[in-house]
């Protein structure tokens, strides 16, 4: 059986260790390789078809099925926005890429949006 649980310690254990039966703890990632639960691309694709804006970061447009989420939901009308240390074969599908380090532009990104937030 799973069980799921969240771990806020910092610095991370190494490797980090389950406290109930001393097994090695998994993330919640997806490894190269692995498939994704149905349900979940499921949801994922529900979630792309109503989503308004997309923020697609640091990523070489090349694994799949990821690689075809932005293109989803640009298909579906939502702003899509690329931030990429380099541009990618889809750069130009979208409505903006810009290009630099996630961690200067994301803190410049929500600047932005949060004064466009404040009346003048």
């Amino acid at each position: 059986m799973q069980k799921t649980f969240e771990n806020r310690e910092v610095p991370i254990k190494v490797p980090p260790k389950c406290e109930a039966c001393g097994g090695l703890l998994r993330p919640g990632v997806v490894w190269f390789g692995e498939p994704i639960d149905a349900k979940i691309l499921h949801t994922i694709y529900t979630s792309l078809q109503r989503a308004e804006v997309m923020l697609i970061v640091g990523t070489s447009a090349v694994v799949q099925p990821a690689a075809s989420f932005g293109i989803v939901a640009k298909r579906a009308d939502a702003f899509v926005a690329e931030l990429n240390r380099s541009r990618t074969s889809q750069s130009s599908l979208f409505d903006l890429s810009v290009q630099g380090k996630a961690g200067e532009l994301l803190p410049q990104l929500m600047e932005m949006f949060n004064d466009s937030l404040t009346p003048s």
